[in-house]
C-alpha cells in the first residue's frame, strides 16, 4: 500500500529552533577559544624554551672560555665526593663497632685508627680501605682538633653529634654518639653523626 500524499501535506516541516542555533554557535566558540588557548600556551612554552637555550648557550660559552677552571672544579668535586664517601664508611664502622661493643663511644681510647690504608686499634676489622684522599682517621674527644683539621684527615669526635641546622659543625651529644668530620676543598667542614 502506498502512502497517501495528503497524509504528509498536513504536516509542515519543522524549522530548527533558535535556541539550538545558539547552542551550536556557543559550542563552536568554545572549541575555537580552547584551540586559541592551547596555541598561546604552546607559543609561550616554545618561546621560554628558546630563551633557556640561549641563556644556556651563553653560559656554556662563558664557561668554555677557561677550561682549566672547569677541569679544576670537576677534580675538586670528585675529591670532595670521595672524602664524603670516606666519612660515610667511617660512620658505618663506628655504628657497627658501637653495636658490637656495649661500652660508650666516649670511652674509646684517643688515637689513630686508620693510616697507610690500614685500620688499627679499636677499629681494626671494622674500617674498610678508604680513598687516596684520606690518609688518617683519628678518634678524639678534644673539640680543638676540629679547628686544626687538615685535608686528608678524618676525626671521630666522641661525645658529639653534627648540628642538624648546619650539618658541618659538631655540638655536644651523648656518650653514645660521635661526629665524624673531615675537611673539604676549599676550606669547608663536612660532618656526619654516628651512634
Amino acid at each position: 500500500m502506498q502512502p497517501n500524499q495528503n497524509q504528509f501535506s498536513n504536516q509542515a516541516p519543522q524549522p530548527q529552533s533558535a535556541p539550538d542555533d545558539k547552542k551550536l554557535f556557543i559550542l563552536i566558540g568554545v572549541i575555537i577559544g580552547g584551540l586559541l588557548l592551547i596555541f598561546v600556551v604552546l607559543l609561550v612554552i616554545v618561546m621560554a624554551s628558546k630563551s633557556d637555550t640561549t641563556d644556556s648557550a651563553m653560559t656554556n660559552t662563558n664557561n668554555n672560555q677557561n677550561p682549566t677552571n672547569s677541569l679544576e672544579a670537576l677534580q675538586r668535586n670528585q675529591r670532595n665526593d670521595a672524602r664524603k664517601r670516606d666519612v660515610s664508611s667511617v660512620v658505618q664502622a663506628v655504628t657497627v663497632y658501637a653495636s658490637n661493643n656495649p661500652a660508650p663511644l666516649n670511652e674509646i681510647k684517643d688515637g689513630v685508627v686508620y693510616k697507610d690504608d690500614k685500620s688499627s686499634g679499636s677499629f681494626e676489622g671494622y674500617l674498610d680501605q678508604l680513598s687516596k684522599n684520606t690518609e688518617i682517621v683519628r678518634i678524639t674527644s678534644d673539640y680543638d682538633e676540629v679547628d686544626n683539621l687538615d685535608l686528608g684527615r678524618i676525626i671521630v669526635l666522641t661525645g658529639y653529634k653534627c648540628d642538624s641546622s648546619t650539618s658541618a659543625m659538631p655540638v655536644l651529644g651523648s656518650k653514645h654518639t660521635a661526629a665524624v668530620i673531615t675537611k673539604l676543598e676549599p676550606d669547608q667542614l663536612y660532618c656526619q653523626s654516628a651512634s
